[in-house]
């Protein structure tokens, strides 16, 4: 028997996937962590930590065209001058903008600028820069592909050439750990309750912001910025089941919707 796994190593959690070559689930598995990020760019600031985690046995690499060496401190390179690290991004066909928080909004909005594919996997973007962004697209004939969860669902189902015929969008929410709870149980919650989600294994913030459904709202403010759907025509509704993601509902009555199976938090964790 054959089997096949997925290991999903992101900022606050690994997340790992074991299918059979029938693409049944045999195993999942979860392991959180914390970590530090005591200022912005903090590899170019500190370069001594980088040349401990070197002399340690760590490989350091730049996934850009070549994976060239932007600092030197990987054995057997030179660092390359400010022209070389401009070719190489330009050399870049596609990008994952994956870094999180607002940090990722200036590197992930020049590759959008430059014309590139871009995969974006994080929320500050489109929130907090939105049209900017959708901007430079226009402007830069660039492409951008909502790695998300929710969004990629609407992705799949929604010709965005066709948006104005969407009479709404609806999405889903599990309804977190708090979904059931009275107002006189909302007075003993702890940090330490509110991060206990009954479906998903993540790490703290979004745990905690999937507990007060913050998490919904930034999603919202995403899908206006993706598909150009004003507020007044998405909706937000509980689905503990958790076995749909959005669904799109058109003038004559119809839905489409993206269902997928319970196996969700490995592959698509947010």
């Amino acid at each position: 028997m054959s089997y096949f796994l997925g290991i999903d190593t992101s900022t606050t959690a690994t997340k790992a996937l074991l299918v059979d070559a029938g693409g049944q689930v045999v195993s999942v598995a979860s392991s959180e962590y914390t970590y530090e990020t005591p200022r912005p760019l903090w590899a170019e600031q500190h370069p001594d930590l980088v040349q401990r985690m070197v002399a340690e046995g760590h490989q350091l690499m730049n996934h850009t065209y070549d994976h060239a060496s932007f600092t030197g401190y990987s054995p057997g390179t030179a660092p390359l001058t400010t022209d070389e690290r401009r070719r190489e991004i330009e050399r870049t066909e596609a990008v994952i903008g994956a870094i999180a928080g607002a940090a990722g909004v200036r590197p992930t909005h020049a590759a959008v600028a430059a014309g590139r594919t871009v995969a974006l996997a994080n929320k500050e973007c489109l929130v907090s820069a939105g049209p900017l962004f959708m901007r430079a697209i226009q402007q830069a004939n660039g492409t951008l592909l909502p790695v998300d969860s929710e969004h990629n669902a609407i992705f799949q189902v929604l010709d965005r050439n066709q948006a104005s015929a969407v009479e709404r969008v609806i999405l889903t929410a599990s309804g977190g750990p708090f979904r059931t709870w009275s107002l006189d149980q909302m007075a003993g919650v702890t940090v330490e309750t509110a991060r206990a989600h009954p479906n998903w294994s993540m790490g703290l913030k979004i745990s905690i912001d999937s507990a007060s459904m913050f998490n919904k709202a930034l999603e919202v403010i995403e899908t206006r910025e993706f598909f150009d759907v004003s507020p007044e025509h998405m909706e937000v509704t509980a689905a503990p089941e958790v076995y749909n993601h959005p669904m799109v509902g058109f003038p004559d009555g119809a839905v489409l919707s993206h269902l997928r199976g319970s196996n969700l938090p490995c592959i698509a964790s947010k």
